[in-house]
């Protein structure tokens, strides 16, 4: 897939907000795919804060997509 564009997907934020990735065009996104009993999803979990905070100011969007539940999210979090 080196080179293509990324296939179009819809997903909900943890409120349930609609995230098009559509509306997401022209920016530069950071994807993260986890889930709550991996160790080092967890061990990377508070670096990735920090760089989201560092560039907070910026285009930069930051998915972080997982199959864990609304409350497993939350209770994670």
């Amino acid at each position: 897939m080196i080179g293509k564009a990324l296939p179009d997907f819809n997903l909900s934020d943890i409120d349930g907000k609609l995230v098009k990735l559509a509306d997401l065009k022209g920016k530069p996104i950071i994807i993260n795919l986890w889930f709550a009993q991996c160790p080092p999803c967890i061990a990377e979990m508070p670096t990735l804060s920090v760089i989201k905070e560092k560039y907070s100011s910026t285009d930069i969007q930051f998915l972080s997509m997982t199959y864990e539940t609304k409350e497993a999210v939350k209770k994670f979090l």
